[in-house]
């Protein structure tokens, strides 16, 4: 089961989830794979709030 979100730093949550629903969770990096061009841009913070840009991933996604 994949987590995404700002609550999925919180250190409880995969915890919580697991024991509730018996399957293992993994924190969900919806940029992983995705090419960034680091210029001007810090990666290191980006990849820090990966799990939270789920949506605008989605988003940026689609086809017009």
């Amino acid at each position: 089961m994949y987590v995404s979100g700002g609550g999925s730093s919180i250190n409880t949550v995969s915890e919580t989830i697991e024991k509730a629903t018996g399957k293992k969770t993994h924190v969900w990096n919806p940029i992983e794979g995705l090419k960034v061009q680091s210029d001007g841009v810090d990666v290191d913070e980006l990849n820090a709030r990966a799990p939270q840009l789920a949506v605008a991933v989605g988003l940026a996604a689609r086809e017009s």
